[in-house]
């Protein structure tokens, strides 16, 4: 026979994890941006337009890119904050982002405790600049593994970030999985 007590503590834990697990889910919902980037080539004469591969990149390119892919919608874990940071790395190149309240925060140089790297070429992100579809460019960017991912946190921590969702609009919902490099963590 079983106890009342054991029942009423099953019960209670029960409910604790359905109540944790809505938690988590109303928290990592679709969150909005305030603002949105515009392509910093759009606003040049049409006959300027294109970004030149010798022409410096600025951070308002780099925001552009990551803006197209929705790096905005990254956010803190429940309960932390622990902001999410990346390091994209353009040939030999890097610039640091950080998210905080769905604002990317770019900067040129690396970046402490990155959660992911994007790895590119400068050539890759002149192309994607100039494109119809900055998105689709980069997509098919990451298919042919002239892009990649570089992951520098555990699992969980990406997942409760919202890397997952980058991830899926990076290769068109998980076309391929080989495009994500692992390295052990040291």
């Amino acid at each position: 026979m079983i106890k009342r007590p054991f029942l009423f503590a099953v019960s209670l834990t029960f409910l604790f994890i359905v109540i944790a697990f809505l938690f988590v889910i109303s928290y990592t919902g679709n969150r909005k941006a305030d603002y949105s980037y515009i392509n910093p080539m759009v606003i040049l004469e049409t006959e300027e337009k294109k970004v030149e591969f010798n022409d410096e990149l600025t951070a308002d390119h780099i925001n552009y890119l990551l803006n197209e892919l929705e790096v905005y919608k990254l956010h803190n874990p429940p309960l932390s904050k622990d902001t999410p940071k990346l390091e994209v790395k353009i040939d030999n190149e890097y610039w640091s982002v950080e998210i905080v309240d769905n604002k990317l925060i770019t900067k040129k140089g690396r970046i402490e405790n990155a959660d992911i790297q994007l790895v590119t070429t400068k050539q890759e992100v002149v192309n994607a600049l100039n494109s119809d579809d900055s998105l689709d460019y980069f997509r098919d960017s990451f298919a042919r593994l002239n892009s990649w991912i570089e992951l520098n946190a555990g699992f969980t921590k990406l997942f409760f970030k919202g890397y997952y969702g980058l991830y899926k609009r990076m290769t068109r919902e998980g076309t391929t999985g080989s495009l994500i490099r692992f390295f052990s963590q040291g």
